[in-house]
C-alpha cells in the first residue's frame, strides 16, 4: 500500500460541483421533454441518476476529508469516508458498465450478443472480477483507506486501483469495438460522438490517477452525457415535430436492429391518402392540432386494448405501427384503429381516406434496404383493390416487382438506351394546324415492358438520376429539331420539360450549350417548360439560369399552371413567354367558380403579352370552351395521345401537309 501524508493536502471540488449541476439539468431536461419512453432512454436515465448519486457521494466524502485535514471535524469520520469512497468507486464502476449497456442497446442489442455467446465475456466477467475487489474494501482496505494517527493519511493500493480502472478501460474499448462493428446503426455524427466519449473517459481516469486532488472524472462523465443527449437522444433526430412520434430515421434504425437480431415483427403501414387536402385547407396550427389528436388517439387505443406496438410517423399522414408479436395483429385491430381516428373531434369536414398494408419481417424482405424502398414507394408499387393489403398476397404483383428494381431498371435503361422520347402534338387555334409538340420521356424495358412515368420519374428525382434522363431527352430532341424531317413537318418548336434538379444544377447551362453546338440547334425551335411548383428559396438560382437560357435564344413556358401556388410574381419575375393551363383545371372547367378563375387567368396572361397552352383536352365540348376563353394552343387526347418518333412523323405529315 502506498501511504500519503494528507497534512497539507486538499481536494479541489469545483469540477464536481459543475458535474452535479450539469447532470441534474440533464435529468430535468429528460423529464420535461419526456425522453424516457424507449428502453435505451430509460437506460440513459438510470445512468444519469446513478452518476448524480455517485458524484454527490464523492463531494460529501471529499468535503469531509478536507474538514478533517483542516482540523474542523472529528477524525473518526474517516470510517464514514471510507464507506462513501468505496461506494463511489463501486457506483462509478457500475456507471461505466451501464454506458456500455447503452451502447449495446443502440447498436446490436442483447439478444444478438447472447446468440454470439459474447454477453458473458463482455459484461458479466468484468463485473465478476471488479465488483468483488471493490466490495472487499468495505471490510478490508484492499484498494484505499483514509485514517488518522499523528496526522491524517491516505493509503492506496496502486495495483488494485489500476485493476479496477483497467476493467473500466476494457469496457470503454468494448464500446469502441461495438460502434465499429455495428456502425450501420449510427449516423455519422453519432459515430464521431461515440468515438469521442471513450477518449474523454480515459482522459478523466488518467488525470485523476496522476493528480488525485483534482476530481475530474465526474465532470468527464457529465460532458459525455451532454454528447449523448445531443446526438443519440436529440428529440430533433428521433421525434417528428408534427406528431411527436418517432420519425422515419428512428424507424430505419430500429429496422436495422430487427434484421440483425432476426426479430419477427408485424408492421402495419397506415397512409392517409388525402392528407394533402388537410394541409391545403387548414393552416399549420390546425394541422398540428389534428396530428396531435391523432397521436393521442393512437396512444389511447393502444392502452385501452392492451396492445404492444410502437408508432412511427413517416411524414404527411403516413404511419408505421410495429407490433412486437406477429400473431397479435389481425385486420380487426386495424379496423378499430381507423374507427378511433374517425372519431377525432377536429377538422370536422376532413375525413381521412386510408390505405393499409401489412408487412412481416423478416419473412417478406431480405434486407433493410428492401423494406425502406417498399415503405417509400408502396402506394405507387401496389395496385390497390381495397383499403387493406397484405404484402404476402401481392409480392408477385408486376408493379411491385418493378418498384423493387427501379434502381437497376433505370441504370440498364440508360446504358441500353431504353428511354424513348414520345411527342404529343400541340394545335394552334389561330393557324388551325399543329405547330409544335411536347417531348415526353417513356421507358420501355426489354425485361419488364412499358413502365409508367409516374413510377420511374419520382424515383429518379429522389435518387438524383433524373438529370441523366433529362440529358438523354434533351439530346434526342436536339437531334430531331436539327434534322430535315423537323423542317419538312412544318413545326415551329418542340416543348421540352426541365426538372427543377436540372435547372438549379450549376453546370446545366454548360451542358445545354455543348449539345446546342454539337447539333447546330436553332434556339427558336426549342421552348423549355418549367413547373410552377418550386421553392421560393430557389427563385434566385432559377431566375439566373433561365435568363441565361433566354440570352441564348431559347423560349420558356410555365408548366402546370393551377397546380401550385399561382401568383402574378411568377409571371413578372420569370422570363416566360407561354403559360400552360393544367389538366386539373380543364377537368373542373364546368364548375362556375373554376370558370371565373380561368377567365381571370386568360385575361391576366394576355395583359402580360404571353400566350397560353391548354393541356388535357379530351372532348369537343372542352375544346370549344377553351377556344372561347381565348386559348392560343390546345393539347390533349382529343387530337392525339403521345406518339413515338415514327408515329408523330406520320401523324403530322397526314394532318399538316
Amino acid at each position: 500500500m502506498l501511504r500519503l501524508d494528507l497534512s497539507s493536502f486538499s481536494f479541489n471540488l469545483y469540477f464536481e460541483y459543475v458535474a452535479v449541476f450539469i447532470l441534474i439539468i440533464m435529468l430535468i431536461y429528460m423529464f420535461v421533454e419526456k425522453l424516457f419512453i424507449m428502453k435505451r432512454s430509460k437506460i440513459l436515465l438510470f445512468l444519469i441518476s446513478l452518476l448524480v448519486i455517485c458524484t454527490s457521494l464523492d463531494i460529501f466524502g471529499a468535503h469531509t476529508v478536507n474538514r478533517i485535514i483542516e482540523g474542523t471535524s472529528n477524525p473518526e469520520l474517516f470510517k464514514v469516508v471510507n464507506i462513501l469512497e468505496t461506494t463511489y468507486i463501486m457506483l462509478l464502476f457500475i456507471s461505466v458498465h451501464f454506458y456500455v449497456t447503452y451502447i449495446v442497446h443502440i447498436s446490436c442489442g442483447f439478444r444478438y450478443l447472447r446468440r454470439k455467446k459474447l454477453e458473458l465475456i463482455l459484461f458479466y466477467l468484468p463485473l465478476a472480477i471488479g465488483l468483488p475487489l471493490i466490495i472487499t474494501n468495505y471490510f478490508y482496505p484492499l484498494i484505499l483507506n483514509y485514517g488518522y494517527d499523528t496526522a491524517p493519511y491516505f493509503e492506496l493500493n496502486i495495483f488494485a486501483l489500476i485493476s479496477v480502472h483497467g476493467i473500466e478501460i476494457i469496457y470503454v474499448v468494448v464500446s469502441i469495438l461495438l460502434i465499429y462493428l455495428y456502425r450501420v446503426m449510427f449516423e455519422k455524427k453519432q459515430r464521431i460522438a461515440a468515438s469521442l466519449i471513450p477518449v474523454i473517459l480515459v482522459a478523466g481516469i488518467v488525470i485523476e490517477m496522476v493528480m488525485p486532488k483534482y476530481l475530474v472524472i465526474q465532470l468527464m462523465f457529465a460532458l459525455c452525457i451532454i454528447i449523448i443527449q445531443t446526438t443519440f437522444e436529440s428529440s430533433e433526430d428521433m421525434i417528428d415535430g408534427m406528431t411527436n412520434l418517432y420519425n422515419l430515421s428512428e424507424f430505419v434504425r430500429q429496422l436495422n436492429k430487427y434484421f440483425l437480431n432476426g426479430d419477427k415483427k408485424a408492421i402495419l403501414l397506415f397512409k392517409m391518402t388525402n392528407f394533402s387536402e388537410l394541409r391545403k385547407t387548414y393552416d399549420y396550427v390546425e394541422v398540428y392540432k389534428y396530428c396531435s389528436l391523432v397521436t393521442g388517439k393512437i396512444n389511447e387505443f393502444r392502452s385501452n386494448n392492451g396492445l404492444v406496438f410502437t408508432t412511427y410517423s413517416l411524414n404527411n399522414g403516413y404511419y408505421a405501427f410495429v407490433f412486437n408479436r406477429v400473431d397479435l395483429f389481425d385486420v380487426e385491430v386495424s379496423n378499430n384503429l381507423i374507427k378511433a381516428i374517425y372519431m377525432i373531434p377536429a377538422c370536422n369536414d376532413y375525413y381521412p381516406t386510408v390505405e393499409r398494408c401489412l408487412i412481416e419481417i423478416p419473412n417478406d424482405f431480405n434486407s433493410v434496404n428492401e423494406v425502406t424502398k417498399f415503405v417509400n414507394n408502396y402506394r405507387q408499387a401496389i395496385s390497390f383493390k381495397n383499403d387493406f393489403t397484405k404484402y404476402s398476397d401481392v409480392s408477385n404483383d408486376h408493379n411491385l416487382i418493378i418498384s423493387n428494381n427501379l434502381d437497376q431498371i433505370i441504370d440498364t435503361a440508360l446504358k441500353e438506351k431504353e428511354f424513348k422520347v414520345y411527342y404529343q402534338p400541340i394545335y394552334s387555334v389561330e393557324k388551325k394546324r399543329f405547330i409544335s409538340a411536347e417531348a415526353l420521356v417513356r421507358l420501355v424495358s426489354h425485361k419488364y415492358g412499358f413502365i409508367s412515368p409516374g413510377s420511374f420519374i419520382p424515383f429518379a428525382e429522389k435518387t438524383g438520376r433524373i438529370e441523366e434522363i433529362d440529358l438523354t431527352v434533351i439530346e434526342e430532341v436536339f437531334k430531331f429539331v436539327s434534322s430535315t424531317v423537323f423542317k419538312m413537318l412544318g413545326l415551329s418548336y418542340i416543348e421540352l420539360n426541365l426538372s427543377m434538379a436540372e435547372i438549379i444544377n450549376p453546370i446545366f447551362i454548360k451542358r445545354v450549350r455543348e449539345l446546342m453546338l454539337k447539333y447546330n440547334v436553332n434556339p427558336d425551335n426549342i421552348n423549355m417548360e418549367i413547373t410552377e411548383s418550386f421553392e421560393s428559396s430557389e427563385l434566385g438560382i432559377i431566375n439566373d439560369n433561365l435568363r441565361k437560357l433566354t440570352d441564348m435564344g431559347f423560349k420558356l413556358s410555365l408548366d402546370d399552371y393551377g397546380t401550385g401556388y399561382s401568383n402574378i410574381n411568377r409571371f413578372v419575375s420569370l422570363p416566360i413567354s407561354i403559360v400552360k393551363i393544367d389538366k386539373s383545371l380543364v377537368d373542373e372547367s364546368e364548375n362556375e367558380g373554376i370558370k371565373k378563375i380561368l377567365d381571370y387567368s386568360f385575361t391576366l396572361v394576355r395583359s402580360l403579352n404571353k400566350e397560353t397552352v391548354v393541356e388535357g383536352i379530351e372532348t369537343e365540348e372542352q375544346l370549344n370552351r377553351f377556344i372561347e376563353f381565348g386559348a392560343d394552343f390546345i393539347q390533349g387526347y382529343y387530337f392525339s395521345k403521345p406518339l413515338d418518333f415514327d408515329k408523330i412523323v406520320e401523324f403530322l405529315y397526314k394532318n399538316n401537309m
